[in-house]
């Protein structure tokens, strides 16, 4: 069972076998309800809520009823219950002070001012009776409950701990050593003996957290095995106890996808309005978070000399070494550009890139790859008159595209960054353009909702591309060319056949915009393309036309060789083996051919009716119902109908009505042999 509350009117039984809401009933809180805490005992008959209005509400899950409301002087941060049933205990965000209250006589029991600073966290170890608070004080303090809450012992953590957890054996029992897990603001992990009060082991998780971007974590367990859920960055931490240096991190939602790379089949690069880049394994799912951007990442790309490039709003562009994903490192730092850096692409060569930014300008810049790695700005143009949101290069390295706000695309020559050309057509800001790989061609996508193909030599318009009902934010080149993915703001994606010009196919990939699409062949597995989007989704995609065509290909085979198989039967006078092949090819004149044969060669022979029989008692009601179907349509010709009604025949003489009457649509396909019968 889980219990949820949506802000501060509802609270909801949802039961988690069934999926299904049991109850949902009205919470009488005046403000929103923080937290939800069930009773520890087998039967869970007891739920609190605490809320911002300073309060805690004791309800009887049984009958819903409120039995309890406990005040306080502040907002509820925490709440425990003991499995004794007797105690309830609380904590509140502007006071170091620990309320126990009875749940004999539902009144405050003692108050406990250990803390002098907000405790943070509340835990209950059954196994020793003990209460565990740690706080902003930077101490865990212990108390006894058997000796009526007495302070029987105060840890220094030497800083804010934000969650605790009773290590467990491999058996799942609580450890007998009285160890016990914190997890503080500093992104470390620590293992303290209660006893000793010592720290027997630790590790940094999260070597960029700070005072400024501390780690709020949740820390859960079970055998021997950690979870740290960091709610502010959305980041799950997975630990083996035996070893914390050796755990898993993984990327629990995004935010806003700005952009996608892979950087091979099973990893991909992540840049999103978080600051952050996250290099995410798709076997896995696990995930490096590269965080040294100071503001939303816009635009990434990658060279298979193994470079990751990166752009953000915070003016600057950083080169790292991908070539090990477990081991990422950062090269270089670029500057230049005076507004955010909307865009970013490598030559195919990997010796010069390629930025646009908002400050109109589009920069080609050099990469010496000597003894040390340097980047040095080669040349700089005014590009736009209006922001511009992305640039692309020519798989030859010869172009350059940029497409801006002001309605058209430009073509570069390069390295020079000569303007060629420039495409006018779009009649609103033009948000995305590739070159084809494979052709001479162009495509631009536009807030006008259209996608429009051009000819590189002529650097005219060869085809409009109308179907999308919003702006059109990316679109990408697949299959040789012959055809493109565009992404819109309502979430959909396209494909377009560029011959003919048709939407082949329409994705309803999210409800958000669509701003990034990345598709990419691999020789093992074919074309992949992942959608990145605003409400943080994020849609793998695989080709499959191969390996459907193949399974055909093997079904057909396959058929082949059981319909040989039937000949084969038939001719070797084994009627109900060839009678259960035929209904599992779904064939039904040989069904037809072979119970005709059966009814002329042994006519009135019980022994050949048993044969029967026994294969029908082995069909399921769905076959079975197959089988009417069968009956009742070899029963509306008159060649076919004296198999029919002889199958019938057995049917009723030795069917019960109950089970006829629980087969799936027995009384249709009765009603239709009925019909055609009194024909006949």
């Amino acid at each position: 069972i889980l219990y949820f509350a949506i802000d501060k009117f509802v609270l909801f039984k949802y039961n988690l076998t069934t999926r299904m809401i049991e109850h949902k009933w009205k919470a009488i809180h005046i403000s929103e309800i923080t937290i939800l805490t069930s009773s520890k005992n087998e039967t869970c008959d007891m739920l609190a809520t605490g809320s911002t209005d300073c309060t805690i509400k004791l309800w009887n899950v049984s009958n819903f009823d409120c039995i309890a409301n406990f005040k306080h002087t502040y907002p509820i941060s925490n709440q425990c219950f003991l499995s004794n049933e007797k105690f309830l205990v609380s904590s509140c965000i502007n006071d170091g002070t620990i309320y126990v209250w009875s749940l004999e006589n539902f009144c405050l029991h003692k108050k406990l001012s250990t803390h002098y600073d907000v405790a943070t966290c509340l835990e209950y170890d059954s196994v020793n009776s003990y209460v565990y608070s740690a706080g902003r004080d930077n101490i865990l303090a212990i108390f006894d409950v058997n000796k009526d809450f007495e302070n029987i012992s105060i840890i220094p953590t030497l800083s804010i701990v934000e969650s605790i957890y009773f290590m467990k054996n491999s058996k799942n029992d609580f450890d007998q050593n009285d160890n016990i897990a914190i997890t503080n603001q500093l992104g470390f992990i620590k293992i303290l003996n209660s006893k000793t009060k010592k720290c027997t082991s630790e590790i940094n998780f999260d070597k960029n957290a700070s005072k400024e971007l501390p780690v709020f974590g949740k820390i859960a367990g079970a055998q021997d095995k950690l979870i740290i859920f960091d709610k502010f960055k959305n980041i799950i931490y997975y630990f083996n106890t035996s070893n914390l240096n050796d755990f898993t991190r993984i990327f629990g939602t995004n935010d806003e996808i700005y952009d996608v790379k892979f950087i091979n089949e099973n990893i991909l690069a992540i840049a999103s309005n978080t600051g952050y880049i996250n290099v995410l394994n798709l076997s896995n799912f696990q995930t490096i978070c590269l965080e040294q951007h100071g503001d939303s990442v816009l635009s990434l790309d990658y060279h298979e000399s193994g470079l990751l490039i990166s752009s953000a709003k915070d003016k600057s562009i950083k080169i790292w070494d991908v070539s090990d994903t477990k081991n990422i490192t950062l090269l270089s730092t670029c500057s230049g550009h005076l507004h955010s850096i909307t865009g970013v692409v490598f030559f195919n060569s990997g010796k010069c890139f390629i930025s646009v930014s908002e400050d109109l300008s589009i920069k080609l810049w050099e990469i010496n790859k000597t003894s040390l790695f340097h980047v040095e700005l080669k040349c700089t143009e005014r590009a736009h008159d209006k922001i511009i949101n992305n640039v692309a290069i020519s798989k030859n390295d010869k172009f350059a595209i940029s497409v801006s706000f002001d309605k058209t695309a430009k073509i570069w020559k390069l390295p020079e960054l000569n303007l060629v050309a420039t495409l006018t057509g779009h009649i609103k800001g033009v948000w995305c353009g590739k070159f084809s790989s494979f052709q001479k061609t162009i495509a631009t996508s536009s807030a006008d909702g259209t996608v429009k193909i051009w000819n590189l030599d002529t650097f005219k318009c060869m085809l409009t591309l109308d179907g999308h009902l919003s702006a059109v934010y990316s679109v990408c080149f697949i299959s040789n060319g012959n055809q493109i993915l565009s992404g819109d703001a309502s979430g959909i994606v396209k494909l377009w056949n560029i011959c003919s010009g048709e939407c082949i196919n329409t994705f309803d990939c999210c409800t958000s915009k669509i701003w990034c699409l990345e598709a990419k062949y691999f020789d093992d597995t074919g074309l992949h393309f992942v959608v990145g989007s605003a409400d943080g989704d994020l849609i793998h995609y695989k080709d499959v036309t191969k390996s459907d065509i193949e399974n055909k290909m093997f079904e057909n085979v396959e058929k082949i060789n059981m319909s040989n198989d039937l000949d084969i039967l038939v001719n070797n006078e084994k009627y109900i083996e060839a009678l259960k092949l035929a209904f599992n090819l779904d064939s039904q004149y040989k069904m037809y051919l072979i119970m005709k044969k059966v009814f002329e060669k042994f006519i009135g022979d019980s022994t050949i009716i048993n044969h029967i029989l026994e294969w029908m008692n082995d069909l399921d009601k769905n076959e079975f119902s197959n089988l009417l179907k069968y009956i009742s349509v070899w029963n509306t010709k008159s060649i076919y109908c004296d198999v029919a009604q002889e199958l019938l025949e057995i049917i009723i003489r030795n069917k019960r009505p109950d089970y006829l009457f629980s087969v799936p649509h027995f009384g249709k396909y009765m009603e239709e042999i009925i019909s055609y019968s009194s024909n006949f």
